[in-house]
């Protein structure tokens, strides 16, 4: 009982960490922000610890599954460095969802070198 108890456990930690043992690349603070045409794009800001190297914004519309992944649209992303006042230092990123269809649901994730 014990062994199938550890083996659910490891199992079930090893699926939520295996994507990304770094968390100082790791997306933190999404915020997806209205602009001056919200029927048809979307902006959204995130910040991580350390710099990404190719920074995405990927976006679909929503499927039932995971289908969406074979019609993403990856936007281009705005990097900037900052250093806050207790100098810790963070990289924002910045980008826009264009081009969407107004009462469409979309999925997207936001990140880069394969860490969502």
């Amino acid at each position: 009982m014990i062994s199938k108890i550890l083996f659910s456990l490891f199992f079930i930690s090893s699926i939520i960490l295996g994507q990304s043992n770094d968390f100082n690349i790791t997306p933190s603070r999404i915020i997806l922000n209205i602009t001056d045409k919200p029927a048809t794009s979307i902006a959204v800001t995130w910040r991580t610890k350390e710099k990404t190297n190719k920074p995405e914004i990927q976006f679909a519309r929503a499927t039932d599954w995971k289908e969406f992944e074979d019609s993403l649209i990856i936007a281009e992303v705005k990097i900037e460095k900052f250093v806050s006042e207790k100098f810790e230092k963070f990289y924002c990123y910045s980008g826009f969802m264009k081009e969407l269809e107004a009462n469409t649901e979309y999925v997207y994730r936001v990140g880069g070198d394969s860490i969502w």
